[in-house]
């Protein structure tokens, strides 16, 4: 008898009817929204797919976190952690607890961490390195940390199990480490025209212990089908988000075809919207291509020109001056040390009749498709979007710029009084796939009381 037919059996003893999970999710988002303003819908969706999954992450090999952002205070993310820990499987609030705690409670217990003031942690200084190390280990399932326990004589190495999930609020931008292992719910300050529930534990307490209740006798009667689940896993996500996204995708696919595809199109939504924040050298890449344009070499001062033009990067503020008098050299340097942990180094190339310091385009092709989406060009009645390759110019065919720096042209210095119809992209990384909102039904949306279960 597996563990689900023996739930059953207990259910059915005990008269218990087994909730309906589709309901169960509905009544979720709307329980959350009464308390919170979201700026997208599929951050609701993530986060009662999640609330669920705290009930079943014994089904799972990894389990994503809840990082809740935002820019300013009193934009309702302690409300949110509030309201979940009435919900989740043995909730933990903790505020800066000591290695110590953290460890012994997360090994013996497994419960979801509801971790507030997650900004006060990752500071500069340090000083919570070991929860920070229990934080990148601690979403996938076997994953320990060794540490010494004992006294003199007795002292020996014990394994701490890290694997529970974890709820992270705070203000400002994760680490990335954390970040690739969460899915990010970017609260704003509630607007004066916008309106929720006043948060009050004794009132939210008997709605929430309905769906806490509901939550835990589903999972406990579904774990083995969750266990052995293969859902389908978008193809826009990357490789971690599809690991931290597969939990919430069983559930949803056991719920419903359609909270199926609201999963999957909330999962693409969110990670492709939280995708504009590249790290550095990444950013650099993007630049690199844009400045390359489709010409087969750029030289280092003409790709330093290009890059301290453009608002969208930190290389006017870095270099702009430097690069106006001509005094290259330090900013070449800090370019190649940007470029050195993928493997690409500066060479000669011969642009016109010279030969100079610069970059091939042949050379940089393989990292590009690695690290960067496919530029994707519109069609002209903008019905359909089609992958045109990693070094699609920016301009349409009658807009094409001059090409300063193909060698087989003319050098850029005979072209200097031309102007160049190339903009750089703002929105950069840019969207390769139009993503599909699947908005709630006003129905859905606006339910606030919790049926009986």
């Amino acid at each position: 008898m597996t563990v689900a037919d023996e739930a059953m059996r207990d259910l059915e003893a005990a008269g218990v009817v087994e909730p309906d999970v589709s309901r169960l999710l509905v009544d979720l988002v709307a329980y959350v929204k009464k308390f919170v303003i979201f700026q997208r819908d599929a951050e609701a969706v993530a986060v009662a797919l999640w609330v669920v999954h705290t009930h079943a992450f014994e089904a799972a090999d990894a389990t994503p976190y809840i990082a809740v952002s935002s820019p300013e205070k009193e934009s309702g993310k302690s409300k949110l952690l509030e309201a979940l820990s009435l919900v989740v499987a043995r909730p933990w609030d903790a505020i800066t607890p000591s290695d110590a705690t953290i460890f012994r409670k997360i090994d013996k217990d497994s419960p979801t961490l509801l971790l507030d003031e997650a900004d006060t942690i990752f500071n500069p200084r340090g000083e919570f390195e070991q929860l920070r190390g229990i934080l990148n280990a601690g979403f996938q399932r076997g994953k320990t940390i060794p540490r010494m326990i004992g006294e003199g004589k007795n002292l020996r190495v014990y394994d701490f199990k890290t694997f529970s999930p974890k709820a992270l609020a705070g203000i400002g931008k994760l680490p990335d480490t954390i970040a690739g292992r969460s899915i990010p719910v970017r609260l704003q300050r509630k607007a004066d025209d916008e309106h929720v529930e006043r948060f009050r534990v004794r009132l939210a307490r008997p709605d929430a212990t309905k769906l806490r209740d509901a939550a835990g006798t589903w999972a406990g009667a579904h774990l083995d089908e969750l266990r052995d689940a293969w859902p389908k896993l978008p193809d826009e996500l990357s490789d971690r988000q599809q690991d931290i996204w597969e939990p919430l995708l069983a559930i949803a696919d056991k719920a419903s075809d359609d909270w199926g595809r609201r999963a999957r199109a909330a999962a693409v939504e969110l990670h492709a919207a939280h995708d504009d924040e590249p790290t550095i050298g990444v950013l650099l890449l993007a630049h690199i291509r844009d400045a390359l344009n489709g010409s087969r070499y750029i030289s280092t001062a003409d790709l330093l020109e290009a890059l301290v033009e453009r608002d969208d990067g930190p290389w006017a503020e870095w270099w702009g001056r430097d690069v106006e008098e001509g005094k290259t050299r330090g900013p070449a340097a800090r370019v190649g040390r940007l470029l050195k942990p993928f493997g690409i180094k500066s060479k000669d190339v011969r642009i016109a009749d010279k030969v100079l310091k610069g970059f091939e385009r042949a050379a940089l092709e393989d990292v590009l498709r690695r690290y960067l989406p496919p530029v994707a060009s519109k069609s002209r009645n903008n019905a359909t979007s089609q992958v045109e390759g990693v070094f699609q110019p920016q301009q349409e065919p009658s807009q094409q710029a001059p090409d300063l720096h193909c060698s087989d042209v003319a050098s850029s210095k005979s072209l200097e009084g031309e102007a160049s119809t190339q903009q750089p992209n703002p929105d950069f990384p840019g969207d390769a796939v139009e993503l599909v909102k699947h908005e709630l039904n006003a129905t859905e949306v606006d339910r606030v009381q919790i049926g009986d279960w």
